[in-house]
């Protein structure tokens, strides 16, 4: 224990056995409005490695993979205020979830199918994120937020659209966060 390249931090040189849900072409339930589900459609999607059209029925969604039809059922939740949300069901078998995303997926065989992230071992990006690595995201997600490339932030690069009270609180969490960066650097480096 206590060993090298052991504990949380940056590891070096360490291989991912997970792919990233970024890398990985979907299917979302936002794509289908809530009018167009409810009567039968056609669409495709076009990619260099995969043509497929899909048929949307009022229950299910029919993936067309050249050689076999992939049926995606939908899933029915009546929200509080009326109208209703769609999932899909995962189709693998042994799966019981129900998702909004369902991804791409090409097995070795050069089959393709859409399954849940959970069966197809899928992480987020954030999940492979270090405490360093999320404060330097923090920050810049709020510089960004203030329309900046740069931390260099000055009185004159407030959004015109925005209140004073607002930016000085922004401006304030960005000096935060680099106080913070500071700590964790002096933690880990000494």
């Amino acid at each position: 224990m206590g060993g090298v390249g052991s504990g949380t931090g940056i590891r070096f040189f360490r291989n991912r056995t997970k792919k990233f849900v970024g890398e990985c072409k979907s299917i979302d339930t936002r794509m289908f409005r809530y009018r167009t589900i409810h009567r039968f459609t056609e669409f495709g999607i076009k990619d260099k490695n995969c043509d497929l059209e899909m048929l949307i029925w009022a229950d299910r969604l029919e993936v067309d993979h050249g050689n076999r039809i992939q049926r995606i059922d939908f899933i029915l939740t009546k929200c509080n205020y009326g109208n209703a949300r769609y999932w899909m069901k995962c189709p693998n078998p042994s799966c019981p979830r129900k998702c909004r995303k369902l991804y791409l997926h090409r097995f070795p065989s050069g089959n393709t199918y859409f399954c849940c992230r959970v069966c197809l071992n899928l992480a987020y990006r954030s999940q492979n994120e270090t405490a360093l690595d999320r404060v330097i995201s923090k920050k810049w997600k709020m510089v960004r937020e203030l329309g900046c490339e740069s931390d260099c932030i000055r009185s004159e690069d407030k959004p015109k659209w925005m209140h004073w009270k607002t930016f000085d609180h922004i401006w304030e969490q960005i000096q935060h966060q680099n106080e913070t960066f500071y700590v964790v650097m002096s933690r880990k480096f000494g």
